[in-house]
């Protein structure tokens, strides 16, 4: 746990000398590998005593709060998330209602023609499909260059941090997933009401 922009280090018997400052806070321990982690700890606290001033936390301990105080940080999105998903299966539902209005005589043509109301209903929920595929290249997209953007400028200025950009892949792959589905089941009402179109009053319109 350290910083890339670099450290200094200097004899404890000439910072006392200059600032007078004998207190310490931190005393970082490095073990060989494969050593027993547990062990030194406890070890550390037997001969250090301290009560509840002293606090000996291994470096996956701390990493791993790291990682629960971020979960916790970043919960209200997952309600976001599934807001988003139902506002996006209501503007699919929405578009494709008002495409199969706007191409009724198109339709109507197609059943004449020989098409039947499963390939209808497949062309639609086919369309939406699309719809959803266009979202998730559009969002990934800004999606990335929006965190890209926050990594470089606020967490940087307000904290400190330099963290690099990790494309979460699995997370994306899971909700693009969610996308093309919502998409699809959006598309498949729709669909029906273009299937169920009577070819004489479709042709008329």
């Amino acid at each position: 746990y350290s910083s890339e922009i670099g450290a200094g280090f200097i004899d404890q018997r000439h910072y006392i000398d200059a600032w007078g400052d004998t207190a310490i806070d931190v005393i970082n321990l490095y073990a060989k590998p494969g050593a027993d982690t547990a062990t030194i700890a406890r070890v550390v606290r037997e001969h250090l005593g301290g009560g509840k001033a002293l606090f000996v936390t291994q470096s996956g301990a701390l990493r791993d709060e790291f990682f629960r105080s971020a979960d916790e940080g970043f919960a209200y999105t997952r309600s976001l998330e599934l807001i988003m998903l139902l506002i996006a299966i209501m503007g699919v539902i929405g578009t494709m209602v008002a495409s199969v209005l706007d191409r009724t005589r198109e339709f109507g043509l197609l059943r004449a023609i020989g098409s039947t109301r499963r390939q209808i209903t497949l062309a639609m929920v086919l369309e939406a499909s699309f719809l959803g595929l266009c979202a998730i290249v559009g969002g990934i997209a800004s999606g990335s260059l929006q965190c890209m953007l926050l990594l470089q400028t606020v967490v940087a200025q307000n904290s400190g941090w330099h963290l690099s950009f990790v494309f979460p892949t699995a997370g994306v792959a899971k909700f693009c997933l969610w996308v093309m589905v919502a998409a699809a089941i959006a598309g498949l009402f729709p669909g029906l009401r273009a299937a169920r179109l009577d070819v004489k009053a479709a042709l008329a319109a």
